[in-house]
């Protein structure tokens, strides 16, 4: 995390979420460090999946946009900031962290930042955050990593609505072997090749539903599945409901 400033401290609030889906863009003026004190959902940036609940703690990046599935009406502390430069997004469990629960408590309780002196408390418990996140947790984002594998990444991205694409393939662009590829991406990504290419067509699945313009069998085409029964038990194993059942959920 070298380089990072925080330059502004924009609010420290509390947020609840109960709709089943959003989708949030990017770039955004702001970065969000908030830890989850109560609920589950499923948050996916950048193709990859992290499963949020209590007492887990969760930085989203200003650049990273990403999608929110809700299990359980969520709740938690969130500080949004400002800042030249910050680590990736990223989710940690801080189930053997009760200092960072207790961190998130105090901050809330000086919620007021126009007074100088929660101000300058609240950036020192930030940073003291940040401090214990590198040296104590060891938080890494695998930068190094995942810029070896950054061909196999653009060319899901640009091609994985277009049909099958193989790990040998994708193993090729970036000049590994094709198990030593698949072993790097896991590490990565926390996913395989193939996990990572459904969890973007069922995300652009999901999102064709939400436009309650297509036939179910339409969408699984445009999401990329030539198979219907595939594509639905896909869908089931992701979102835990069958697709008619998410557009019924959502039509309520």
């Amino acid at each position: 995390m070298r380089g990072f400033y925080i330059d502004k401290v924009i609010s420290i609030h509390k947020f609840s979420g109960s709709r089943p889906h959003w989708h949030a863009p990017a770039p955004r003026n702001v970065h969000y460090l908030a830890y989850h004190t109560a609920g589950k959902n499923t948050h996916i940036i950048r193709g990859k999946s992290w499963d949020i609940k209590e007492d887990t703690l969760l930085f989203i990046s200003k650049e990273d946009e990403y999608d929110v599935y809700l299990t359980e009406e969520t709740h938690s502390i969130c500080v949004a900031f400002q800042s030249s430069a910050a680590p990736e997004s990223f989710a940690l469990s801080c189930e053997e962290y009760p200092q960072i629960r207790n961190a998130f408590l105090n901050l809330f309780s000086h919620k007021n930042i126009e007074n100088p002196k929660n101000l300058f408390y609240c950036l020192k418990t930030v940073y003291d955050l940040f401090y214990l996140l590198e040296k104590e947790i060891k938080v890494s984002p695998s930068a190094n990593r995942k810029d070896a594998l950054r061909p196999a990444i653009e060319y899901i991205r640009e091609n994985y609505l277009d049909g099958p694409i193989s790990n040998e393939y994708l193993s090729a662009l970036c000049g590994y072997g094709e198990r030593r590829f698949i072993s790097l991406f896991k590490e990565a990504y926390g996913k395989t090749p193939n996990q990572y290419i459904i969890h973007k067509k069922i995300d652009t699945a999901v999102k064709l539903l939400d436009t309650k313009l297509y036939r179910i069998g339409e969408v699984a085409q445009m999401s990329g599945f030539s198979d219907l029964y595939y594509f639905s038990k896909a869908f089931k194993k992701h979102m835990n409901v069958s697709p008619a059942e998410y557009r019924k959920q959502n039509k309520k």
